[in-house]
């Protein structure tokens, strides 16, 4: 259950408002079993109502009163502690790790522990750990490094049987751990498995294969993710929060058992070290500083004279949190108490948005939007962001744009979907977005209309919850129809047929020809020396667009250019290509700078269906004297030659389960996925002129009850002669979000061998 909490937390992190944890009063087991039989309900209408008003994300429910929970500081013995058990050994789980190596100098030079079993999986093998165990023997110690996968509990058992009785088992300190971060919908159950394996699975296994030991310290290294502050760390804080539970249970069994649950250490111990610089910065902007080495060693020192199971040892910087564009988090209020919101602070006062006159009131929400994109981007004022300025080239990734997206929610009562901050891509479009879903103040409230928000605006209903727009009813309700006339067409199985639908809802929305490509820019994500630079082309599916690259881009940052050729059509206000011709006319129009020549060597880079317009497009731009010197295709595939039915199934059930990070698929996504399915029938393969690469994801396309299949029967990998093959382990999501690493590797590699 403790797991399943923690899962949630970063859920909750993820979508503020939309999930509320209660933890119902175990004594009132028999009245939910009255309540589930037609019975009693477990709380009264006006606890219900309470817990709604509160907003509080997290409550118990004890003896009819509802409970919040708060972070407070830790109380202190006075009187004095044992010393560390130094007559028997100390195990350390992960002890070559920057951790678990900290740990063992501290506990050998300040505790006088002179017998040490240290465990990693790779033992002596793994970096430093030979120097680890001469600099600690030279201190005195008698030093074991071992082999051993504490995950695995046949392996921990040999382990610990080998302990020599002449010194035997007396404490275990549990650092082992990993980390593989990725937002919920993007989780898979090798993600679940590669972080609980070596924090949640082994410290079960510690737990019950110590029992017979005569401890005296049983310390969990937990993390802070496992209680606030974890967007895109289900797993992470799943298993951390795990671990809190496994100390409070061995408390109540009279064991022995403390967690820490750390925040941020300084240096390069801790998970951090896997951490990119934006990741820190981000952290430190929601008021989470790093400990010093010396300062988290006093803290473990220091947690040994609390009587609590949990502790958190974390930095926190109370004005940062306060200033927090989401908000201070409910777990933190008393920590860092929230400040009233007023114009002398700097903040913008709402309540008369929706009164003021549509100029004045676009002013308003532009400087609101502008203020909010320079928090979360960690600016001291808005000053730096041009209200016209591309969002994602100012640096905003999935998780920023989470962020901006969550406090724009928040300031305006407006339910704006995840993608938000790359289908209105400035700040000056959100504010336009934002002021027609506020609209204009009603001039009297009819009788048994909707009640204002608190802020003094109405809320948006049904239809203005797709982010669509109450000024354009139409397209709202489409939203509402279309979207439940797809997904009631994928759960039949009818996915040809919710195909056709889309486009023929695609079919009445405004077209152009190749003569009147609209003039778009590229969307620039990163910069570098290096050449070629990079034109990526996304997915013309519905979650497509320019973020499904930042976690890529994120990786060519200071190495080489990477821009975004947006496909259009997937927001309202654009219009969709009559033709392929008509689309990869625009296209090259953005490669060319509407001059007819690319300024420099680039490549292009098509991922999924978007490789196929990649293909096209590098077939066009060559025969126009103007190729590219390079063709990268990402795990793109094509439906065969006479294949219709279904061809989309094993696509569709993966679009679907992003819905919950994306939210509600508009109109217009759904109507331009539909429309570019028809458009990919009517390219024909050719040999290209440039260099190609296809990069493969082993894994086929991860389904929603999390196994793997083919890209799906009657689909075709876009494959010619001469065309270089590479491999990743990912499936056909995943290799654009949680293995863009690796995927960044296979192309700069292959770059550096094209072009040498």
């Amino acid at each position: 259950q403790a797991a399943v909490w923690g899962l949630v937390r970063a859920a909750q992190a993820e979508e503020p408002g939309r999930i509320t944890l209660i933890d119902l009063d175990p004594r009132q087991q028999s009245a939910r079993d009255a309540a589930s039989s037609g019975g009693t309900p477990v709380a009264p209408d006006g606890e219900t109502a309470a817990l709604l008003r509160s907003g509080e994300p997290q409550v118990a429910l004890r003896d009819d009163r509802l409970w919040a929970p708060r972070l407070e500081r830790a109380r202190l013995g006075e009187e004095p502690v044992a010393a560390w058990p130094v007559d028997g050994a100390t195990l350390i789980t992960g002890g070559t790790g920057g951790l678990g190596a900290l740990l063992a100098r501290h506990l050998v030079a300040e505790h006088g522990v002179r017998h040490l079993l240290l465990a990693s999986r790779r033992g002596l093998d793994a970096p430093g750990a030979a120097e680890l165990r001469d600099e600690l023997t030279e201190l005195g110690a008698e030093v074991t490094v071992a082999a051993c996968d504490v995950a695995d509990r046949d392996a921990l058992t040999v382990l610990l049987e080998g302990i020599p009785g002449t010194h035997p088992l007396r404490a275990v300190v549990h650092t082992a751990g990993a980390s593989a971060n990725a937002v919920l919908a993007d989780l898979t159950p090798e993600l679940v498995d590669q972080v609980a394996g070596p924090k949640a699975d082994a410290a079960w296994h510690l737990h019950e294969l110590t029992q017979k030991h005569d401890l005296a310290e049983f310390v969990l290294f937990s993390s802070s993710a496992s209680l606030v502050d974890n967007p895109g760390q289900g797993n992470y804080a799943a298993a951390n929060a795990f671990l809190n539970a496994l100390a409070e249970h061995r408390r109540a069994a009279g064991l022995p058992a403390r967690t820490l649950a750390w925040g941020l250490w300084g240096g390069e111990a801790g998970m951090q070290r896997g951490l990119r610089d934006d990741d820190l910065a981000r952290i430190r902007r929601w008021g989470m500083l790093p400990l010093p080495v010396d300062a988290g060693l006093t803290l473990f020192d220091a947690a040994r004279r609390a009587d609590a199971a949990v502790l958190a040892p974390i930095r926190l910087d109370p004005a940062a949190v306060r200033a927090r564009a989401d908000g201070v988090p409910a777990l933190l209020q008393d920590l860092a108490p929230a400040v009233r919101r007023t114009a002398a602070s700097g903040e913008i006062e709402l309540e008369p948005l929706a009164a003021l006159d549509p100029e004045e009131r676009q002013e308003r929400l532009v400087e609101l939007v502008r203020r909010r994109v320079a928090q979360v981007l960690g600016h001291a004022d808005p000053e730096p962001i041009e209200p016209e300025a591309d969002l994602v080239g100012l640096g905003l990734d999935s998780l920023a744009a989470m962020e901006l997206r969550n406090a724009l929610n928040s300031d305006t009562g407006v339910r704006l979907p995840a993608t938000a901050a790359f289908d209105y891509p400035t700040a000056g479009a959100l504010a336009r977005v934002l002021a027609e879903e506020i609209g204009p103040a009603p001039a009297a409230a009819a009788p048994g209309a909707p009640a204002a928000a608190a802020n003094g605006q109405a809320r948006p209903g049904p239809a203005t919850a797709h982010g669509d727009g109450s000024a354009t009813q139409e397209l709202a309700g489409a939203t509402e129809t279309l979207s439940g006339l797809f997904r009631a067409a994928a759960a039949a199985g009818k996915i040809e047929e919710g195909m056709t639908l889309l486009h023929a809802a695609a079919a009445i929305r405004p077209q152009y020809d190749a003569a009147d490509a609209p003039a778009r820019t590229p969307v620039v994500l990163a910069t570098g020396p290096r050449r070629p630079r990079l034109f990526c082309l996304n997915s013309p599916m519905a979650f497509g667009g320019p973020h499904q690259f930042v976690p890529l881009a994120t990786e060519f940052r200071e190495v080489r250019d990477l821009a975004v050729l947006p496909v259009p059509g997937f927001v309202r206000e654009e219009s969709l290509p009559a033709s392929l011709d008509a689309l990869v006319h625009g296209l090259a129009r953005m490669v060319t700078g509407g001059a007819g020549v690319a300024a420099e060597p680039y490549a292009l880079v098509g991922y999924s269906a978007g490789g196929v317009f990649a293909h096209a497009l590098a077939g066009a731009l060559t025969e126009a004297g103007q190729g590219p010197a390079a063709v990268i295709l990402l795990d793109t595939h094509v439906p065969g030659a006479g294949e219709s039915a279904g061809v989309w199934s094993s696509i569709v059930g993966g679009l679907l389960d992003r819905e919950a990070v994306f939210g509600p698929f508009t109109a217009a996504r759904l109507s331009a996925m539909g429309w570019y399915a028809a458009l990919l029938s009517q390219w024909r393969p050719a040999e290209l002129a440039a260099p190609t690469l296809f990069i493969r994801a082993n894994q086929g396309v991860a389904t929603p009850g999390g196994t793997a299949a083919g890209v799906g029967a009657g689909w075709s990998p876009v494959l010619t002669s001469g065309m270089a093959v590479r491999e990743v382990a990912a499936d056909h999501f995943s290799i654009l979000e949680s293995e863009a690493r690796q995927t960044a590797a296979v192309i700069e590699e292959w770059l550096a061998q094209t072009s040498g």
